[in-house]
């Protein structure tokens, strides 16, 4: 692959401010304070979030978007009906921040300069992780006692399968899919952690979040199949268009070559 260009560097530093510093660094920072049933299911709005901010400035939400959305909002509010958001205080708005900045640079880095290929998920880790590094020396955060073999698993997890695997995996379906279908992975991850958290924790979770959970999904799976059907709409529509052209392309021309016989 091309080195980037210092353009293509700008943007995928701008990237990796909201998918890596503010995304995922909200997490890390409140995730060993919050359920991690609560993380997931906070990380499950990012869709609705996607959806909201690709609106801002276009074409109004359509009325199974709107359902989409009062479904989301309503998962989220028996969440806090029954307490599962209040126990946690002010570190759910901090942890909120997470699904933002995912949808924001989910939404926007379509239309900006980046690096083809695997250069592009390299350039975001490289200065995420130089950011990132820096915020923790002016955080002041160093090693404490020895490191255990079960942490140096747990960072070689991350650093494999969290980074290189699932983040370069998310950056080709930016690329080639939609947002739409990129995002789709938020359907997964809640159902994950609360059979995780259940079965390794010991974290059983109440009927009324396992409800949240299944009325938030249902939300995001409602938008999500809104939008799929708009994208068809509109490239059937496009298709349909081609297709008029170049059959009155083809009239005219068989019309000119007449027009020069006769």
């Amino acid at each position: 692959c091309a080195a980037p260009t210092r353009a293509q560097w700008a943007s995928s530093a701008k990237l990796a401010v909201l998918f890596l510093v503010v995304g995922n660094g909200a997490t890390s920072l409140v995730g060993t304070h919050i359920p991690c049933s609560i993380v997931s299911i906070v990380g499950a709005t990012m869709p609705l979030m996607a959806s909201l901010v690709a609106g801002i400035g276009r074409r109004s939400a359509s009325r199974t978007e709107l359902a989409g959305l009062a479904l989301g909002v309503a998962g989220v509010c028996l969440l806090n009906v029954h307490g599962e958001l209040a126990s946690c205080g002010s570190a759910v708005l901090i942890l909120a921040l997470s699904p933002l900045a995912w949808a924001v640079g989910t939404v926007i880095c379509t239309r900006m300069d980046t690096p083809a290929g695997p250069m592009a998920t390299a350039a975001q880790l490289l200065t995420g992780g130089a950011m990132m590094l820096l915020v923790s020396l002016v955080a002041g955060e160093h090693a404490v006692g020895p490191v255990s073999v079960r942490a140096v698993g747990a960072f070689a997890y991350l650093a494999i399968f969290g980074s290189l695997i699932a983040f370069t995996a998310y950056g080709f379906l930016l690329r080639e899919a939609k947002p739409v279908i990129a995002t789709s992975h938020a359907y997964v991850n809640p159902l994950i952690a609360l059979a995780l958290s259940a079965s390794l924790a010991g974290d059983h979770p109440s009927k009324a979040l396992v409800l949240a959970t299944f009325v938030l999904l249902s939300g995001v799976a409602v938008i999500t199949l809104a939008q799929l059907r708009a994208t068809t709409a509109r490239s059937g529509a496009y298709v349909s268009d081609g297709d008029r052209r170049s059959v009155l392309e083809k009239l005219a021309t068989r019309a000119g070559e007449r027009l020069s016989l006769s």
